[in-house]
């Protein structure tokens, strides 16, 4: 996901996805599927942010 394409989504501007982060019960498993760097294989099983994360990468395709 680009970083500079990132932080120009309406839900990422407005704290959305960063207060889901903050307060969700898998953030453990998700930091371990970031270090694996398969976090992209696996997100859609436990991520509460799964939709936004679906429309940022359904973005990175599309460009």
């Amino acid at each position: 996901i680009d970083p500079d394409s990132f932080h120009t989504l309406e839900f990422v501007r407005d704290g959305f996805m960063s207060r889901t982060c903050i307060t969700c019960p898998h953030r453990r498993r998700c930091h371990s599927h970031l270090e694996a760097f398969d976090f992209e294989s696996h997100y859609r099983d436990f991520c509460p942010n799964r939709d936004n994360f679906s429309k940022l990468l359904a973005k990175r395709y599309d460009a």
